[in-house]
């Protein structure tokens, strides 16, 4: 049982890498491997791990990485809908032809 709460650990940290960087696409697999990973630690119930001293240092340190995952997690969302938001105004700004008038009709 320890060794999957080590590879949780591992993923945590490899999650919290990831999302510093910008590399959303692997920061979601890890993600997906990290549910997986919880579902096999809950499919066999021994929580007796986090019980022990090394056990309660990994809650600690898993935390910790999950409160600074969610902070930069927030971060960039916050920048993507704010680069959407000035796509958006662009797109609504210049709807026309660049330089002013279309109609050349006569």
């Amino acid at each position: 049982m320890n060794h999957l709460w080590q590879d949780y650990r591992f993923l945590t940290r490899e999650m919290a890498a990831f999302i510093a960087r910008q590399e959303l696409d692997m920061f979601y697999e890890l993600q997906n491997q990290r549910i997986q990973l919880q579902e096999m630690i809950d499919e066999q119930g021994d929580y007796s791990f986090l019980r022990t001293a090394e056990g309660r240092e990994m809650v600690t340190e898993v935390n910790g990485a999950d409160a600074l995952i969610s902070t930069q997690l927030r971060g960039s969302m916050n920048r993507l809908q704010q680069q959407r938001q000035v796509r958006n105004a662009y797109h609504v700004a210049y709807t026309g032809p660049v330089g002013g008038r279309s109609d050349f009709s006569g």
